[in-house]
């Protein structure tokens, strides 16, 4: 058919729309030519396919579009379109249309009106009578939210009358109901023997679509779009190379490029010698680029292919004929999914011959340095932006290293000044793992092997094939960390690669890597491992005949309506293929499509067939059966639960007589017994559970009788419970040969808990530490016993055993593991006080000569046998000291050395102490110690204190390298005497709070410390005093004490009366304006005031914190009422005490107030004691006496100088002290108690009174 010129029709989207008025517009954005609303091309669903068109309108609704058509209308009499929501929303948006024409502007006559239709529903098609109307408007309404609505006008034209639109059809492609139709009435055996093109033609058509074809023809002027697809649809051949390619992404830009390609290369393809091979790479590469993407070293995200594919296969081709690729013969015989992954890359045209050659150039014909990327460049964070990459002056350099003008590599800034990366510089300036993966394609591909990327956790690799001696396919995996078990094809799903036959892009897969998806019975995983679909297809590939019948068996079953047809297809797809994935797929499918007809037992039994088919490609049996168990009772759930992880446990153990790449099986089944094993139950003698039989939490509400054994199946119990509490009885009765067995009643399934034997305790790994009173090594579920086995208790890194004590150790049945035998031990006691171990809890390092790898210099102090030092090897140590801190100051007596090796060992040593880690004392030494494993003592003449500790080894034994050059060993011990207790130099105060009298000042020093002077000092009022003393190191040190806290200030205060005229009333007299905080009034009414009923004064006695006493005395004048004045003054007299001004002294010790109140002579009516501003019961110097809340005295107890109402030594020290001139007794009160014989003085007289009263 001849391509269709322009006089035949008119395209709107080449007519330009009416705007003034708003006859035109758009509900939102812009109104869009040849485009859809988000500039991408304009797509409908037509028959229920997507069909995409090169030419239409699109406006987003509400919108109108409005056209002068009185030019045309008379020649193009009909308006065409296909019309509806954009097929890029996948069944969002939603709008009606209308279409009108008019013939004045005015008057407008409705043409057609739609429902409703979304994006998912079929184009609307229109043929439209215009003829003679000037203007044409096209509507679209949102019909209510305009969410996504996207309204397109699709191949929008006005044709002429009697234009026949049926004429662009090209007659050869039929739509794909009518190869049904013919398909449908024979066995699938006929069609694959008898029908066999017709086969591939139908699949062609579903692959491209009927009406992307038939617009490709019908766009393409130059009619080469129509050669190109004749040349495939016309040749079985060609079909069959084209379907056995893969599936196609954009049919349109796959058609556009086997026309380029094949309008200006068909005469390769009839080349007699290699033409077959051309034909294989012009079908691959035009499917591949159309279809799938790959990673450029140069960029994170995946671009679209947007090189010249005409180059690119004019460059493979000659690489090939060249001999440049590494594997031509291998080749020429691949199938086209391998060539597929040859074609495409990310390189740019004019970088691979560069690279080709300059792989070779650096690594000659060894291919396995040459493709290895890591050869070419350093692990470092990309930047490819750096100026010197692009700088002139390095031209020559660049050049040189990586010969880039003899493959015209360009260099330098583009003449805009902007920078194109390019593949040399991510061998000069490195990368991470995905620049490093995706070079690695890059190589193989230019050695015309197949790759593919894909991901590990956090980590990107790529899969690279080889053929083994059997020439079977086998798959590795480049720059591998993960292995098979976590690789998968999609990061954070985006970036996604086609694996062989498109298994892996499954909706079941787990293609995921790093975005979390849940895979069933409560697990999550970010983990994807759909890598392993790549092993899966090639096994498929490796039996390619069977793998091709099979193939066109499921597509022969898409022909017929029959879902029993089709599945018994299916089947016999499976007969020929067991591992075909499509067909298990389609299966799946139907039994989901028939609903409620395919019961439990059917998805049981397919369970069975998957997982009997798939046990060693067991991501593709975990990934069906996650897709089944949904539709399987709580019986077969569990029977394919069962039967699952026994599956997953063989495919553990999988050899090469099981499967080819059984490495990768063992690696995909680990991983996948910690995500997907569905275990029945479990049992631990251990943990949360311990001593239970514990149904999957899966089954929690499942109801159902469990029955197990414990004597390998002989006699079951049974119980409705999902946790079953095993008797100690029953636990004793548990072996390894038994194990524990489980199953459901109604159920032949047993699931079987493996029970191992325990581990038993080895020297090699365990041993006692007599110092440490503890164990040392493997103390993992170590138990012990100090009663001979009659009760164990659980060791942890606390559990010291003190004492003389024998002692039964075993590893405890823990998790499936059984106890182990157990091991006699007996601990002795360290008696010796003055050398004491020290803990290695209460030891910390601080510093060391240098170590060799592996042997630490921690392990000095790990009290462990099993673990050295040793410096480096190699290098003589110029440190040869070993430092540690206690956690507090110790008396050390003795350090202890353990030997290790010969190299290094110890000679001869001395021992330092500091308290600081900066001064050091020599504290002890030893020579010439033995040259064996001996434990060696260096014992202190006198135990010194330590904080810090530093052995330094002055000799060291060696081999043949000679002495003085290592240091090594397996332990130092450290040993205190606990005889002495280390204080720091401190000062201690005669009295550390606010007080009135002198403080005293000692200093006080540790052991082995001296003053240098006097070590007291006496402060008679605030200030500082320096102390000079000698350390350990014979060093002058200073400590400084210092005293604020001394106040022998008296309180004062002023006094403030309530009426200071004349009055007849009373006046109250308070005071004010306290020198101090915090002074108390001693004596007074409650509230501290004093009422005068008559003039006269009153002293106020008040006291501060510090004990300091103060008077101040009040005085009213100007009371005149006579009726306010007492009838009788009061008076206090006495024969036994003596009374003056306000005092009352010479009161004896333990004197009542009864007693005090029976020798005063007064007319008091009340008598009340204060003390320091409170009431009390007991008299003592400085107690006030209150006579009716009016009158008060200060008493005095002759010898209570310190007012504690007793006379003891306290009293006596007093007195002592303040005749020696030490600390002077200042105060009043104090001096009249100390004053014994009331003569007025404090002499030796008032001592030897006080001290008889003392001693009696």
């Amino acid at each position: 058919m001849a391509a269709h010129q322009s006089e035949d029709y008119k395209y709107l989207s080449d007519l330009d729309y009416i705007t003034e008025n708003n006859w035109s517009y758009a509900g939102w954005g812009e109104i869009k030519k040849d485009k859809n609303i988000e500039n991408g091309q304009i797509s409908l669903l037509v028959d229920g396919t997507r069909v995409y068109f090169s030419k239409g309108m699109g406006a987003h609704a509400s919108s109108q579009l409005t056209y002068d058509v009185s030019g045309f209308s008379g020649t193009y009499t009909r308006f065409v379109s296909k019309m509806g929501v954009d097929a890029s929303k996948n069944g969002l948006g939603e709008v009606w249309f209308k279409i009108f024409a008019s013939k004045d502007g005015t008057n407008w006559d409705e043409l057609y009106k739609s429902n409703p239709v979304t994006s998912k529903d079929n184009a609307l098609d229109v043929d439209l009578n215009i003829k003679d109307y000037k203007y044409l408007r096209l509507y679209a309404d949102k019909n209510g939210s305009n969410a996504v609505d996207h309204a397109v006008y699709a191949d929008s034209r006005i044709v002429k009358e009697n234009y026949d639109l049926s004429s662009e059809i090209f007659d050869d492609i039929k739509k794909v109901s009518y190869y049904d139709e013919i398909l449908s009435k024979n066995t699938v055996e006929e069609n694959y023997k008898n029908h066999f093109d017709t086969v591939l033609k139908r699949e062609f058509i579903n692959r491209m679509g009927y009406w992307n074809l038939q617009n490709s023809i019908k766009d393409d002027d130059t009619g080469e779009s129509k050669e190109a697809i004749k040349w495939i649809f016309n040749d079985q051949e060609n079909l069959q190379l084209f379907i056995e390619t893969g599936n196609v992404g954009d049919s349109l830009k796959c058609v556009s490029l086997l026309k380029e390609l094949y309008s200006k290369h068909k005469d390769d393809l009839n080349d007699q010698t290699q033409g077959d091979v051309y034909k294989k790479m012009v079908i691959a590469l035009a499917i591949a680029y159309s279809t799938d993407r790959n990673g450029s070293p140069l960029s994170f995200n995946m671009q679209p292919n947007s090189y010249d594919a005409v180059e690119r296969y004019e460059i493979i081709k000659d690489l090939y004929d060249s001999g440049l690729f590494a594997r031509k013969d291998e080749f020429s015989t691949y199938s086209m999914e391998l060539i597929r992954m040859v074609m495409n890359d990310s390189i740019s045209n004019d970088e691979i011959y560069w690279l080709r050659h300059y792989s070779q150039s650096r690594h000659g014909t060894d291919l396995n340095k040459a493709l290895n990327p890591y050869n070419y460049m350093n692990y470092v964070s990309p930047n490819y932006a750096q100026d010197k990459l692009y700088d002139a002056n390095n031209r020559e350099t660049y050049d040189t290293k990586y010969q880039l003008s003899k493959y015209n590599i360009p260099y330098g800034l583009n003449s805009d000044g902007t920078k194109t990366s390019r593949t040399w510089m991510v061998m000069e300036a490195g990368g991470i793992c995905w620049n490093i993966s995706r070079l690695g394609q890059n190589l193989n591909r230019v050695y015309g092997i197949p790759t593919v990327g894909v991901y590990q956790p956090a980590h990107e690799s790529y899969f690279t094939y080889s053929q083994n001696s059997d020439g079977k396919g086998t798959w590795s995996i480049g720059n591998n960390i993960f292995g098979w078990g976590q690789s998968s094809s999609k990061w954070y799903g985006g970036n996604g690669t086609r694996l062989l036959l498109n298994w892996n892009n499954k909706s079941f897969t787990r293609a995921h890597m790093g975005l979390k998806v849940d895979l069933g019975n409560g697990v999550k995983s970010d983990v994807g491992n759909n890598g392993g679909y790549q092993l899966l297809g090639q096994a498929a590939l490796n039996n390619y005949e069977a793998y091709q019948k099979s193939l066109y068996y499921n597509l022969i079953a898409n022909s017929y309506e029959s879902a029993t047809q089709k599945e018994k297809v299916y089947n016999k797809a499976l007969e020929i293929l067991d591992i075909n994935l499509d067909s298990f797929e389609a299966i799946l499918n139907l039994y989901k499509q028939k609903g409620d007809q395919v019961t439990s037992a059917n998805w049981l039994e397919l369970a069975k067939r998957v997982i009997s088919t798939y046990t060693y490609y067991p991501m593709a049996m975990t990934d069906l059966l996650r897709v089944i168990n949904p539709y399987l009772n709580r019986e077969d759930t569990i029977e394919v639960d069962i039967l699952k992880t026994e599956a997953l446990n063989k495919a553990l153990n999988a050899t090469d007589d099981e499967v080819l790449q059984s490495g990768a099986c063992r690696e995909i089944a680990r991983e996948l017994l910690g995500s997907d094993k569905v275990d029945l139950a479990s049992f631990s003698f251990d943990g949360e559970n311990a001593g239970m039989i514990v149904m999957n939490s899966k089954y929690d509400d499942y109801d159902f009788q469990v029955q197990y054994s414990l004597d390998g199946g002989n006699t079951w119990e049974t119980s409705l419970e999902h946790k079953m509490i095993l008797s100690k009885k029953q636990i004793d009765s548990i072996t390894g040969d038994n194990d524990i067995q489980v199953k459901i009643s109604g159920s032949n399934e047993v699931f079987t808990i493996d029970i191992l034997e325990g581990e038993n305790i080895s020297s090699k790994t365990l041993v006692m530490n007599d110092d440490e009173d503890s164990f040392v090594g493997k103390t993992e579920v170590l138990e012990y016993s100090i009663d001979n086995g009659k009760t164990w208790k659980a060791f942890d890194s606390d559990t010291r055993i003190t004492g003389n004590q024998t002692v039964l150790a075993r590893y405890r049945a823990h998790g499936v593991y059984l106890s182990g035998d157990s091991t006699e031990y007996n601990f002795t006691e360290n008696n010796d006080k003055e050398k004491k171990y020290v803990y290695v809890k209460d030891i910390s390092y601080v510093s060391s000569g240098s170590s060799q790898g592996g042997y630490a210099a921690q392990n000095m102090i790990d009290a462990s046998p099993f673990t050295t030092w040793h410096t480096t090897w190699g290098q003589v140590a110029k440190d040869k000291t070993y430092v540690v801190s206690f956690n507090e100051v110790k008396y050390l007596s003795q350090v202890t050395y353990d030997p290790a090796g010969l190299n290094g060992r110890i000679k001869s040593a001395k021992i330092y102490v500091s308290l600081d880690g900066q001064e050091w004392t020599l504290a002890g030494e030893k020579t010439n110690m033995a040259n064996n494993t001996d434990r060696k003592e260096i014992s202190l003449d006198e135990s010194l204190p330590a904080k810090f500790v530093k052995i330094e080894a002055t000799e060291t034994y060696g081999n043949a390298e000679g002495p003085n050059k290592y240091v090594s060993g397996t332990r130092f011990n450290y040993y205190e005497d606990t005889t002495k207790v280390y204080k720091d130099p401190s000062i201690e105060y005669s009295i550390a709070s606010l007080t009135n009298k002198d403080v005293v000042a000692t200093l006080q020093l540790p052991s082995g410390f001296k003053a240098v002077g006097e070590s007291t000092y006496t402060f008679d009022k605030n200030g500082e005093h320096t102390f000079t003393y000698k350390d350990l190191n014979n060093k002058k040190k200073t400590i400084k004490a210092k005293v604020s806290w001394i106040d022998k200030e008296v309180p004062t205060a002023t006094v403030e009366y309530d009426i200071t005229e004349k009055t007849e009333f009373a006046v109250k007299a308070t005071l004010k304006d306290f020198s101090k905080e915090n002074v108390k009034v001693l004596n007074g009414d409650e509230d501290g005031s004093h009422t005068f009923t008559k003039n006269g004064e009153f002293t106020f006695m008040i006291q501060d914190e510090a004990g300091n006493i103060g008077y101040v005395t009040a005085k009213v004048t100007w009371i005149t009422a006579k009726d306010t004045e007492v009838d009788d003054d009061l008076y206090v007299k006495s024969d036994d005490y003596v009374v003056k001004d306000d005092l009352i002294k010479n009161i004896d010790t333990n004197t009542s107030l009864e007693e005090l109140k029976s020798k005063l002579n007064t007319n008091a009516k009340q008598f009340k004691l204060i003390k320091n501003g409170q009431e009390v019961d007991k008299i003592s110097t400085g107690t006030i006496l209150v006579l009716d809340n009016d009158r008060s005295y200060t008493l005095v107890v002759t010898g209570d100088i310190n007012g504690d109402s007793y006379h003891n030594e306290l009293d006596l020290t007093l007195l002592i002290n303040h005749l020696l001139d030490r600390i002077l007794i200042q105060n009043e009160i104090e001096a009249m108690a100390s004053d014994m014989n009331d003569d007025g003085e404090i002499d030796i007289v008032d001592l030897s009174m006080m001290n008889k009263k003392t001693l009696n």
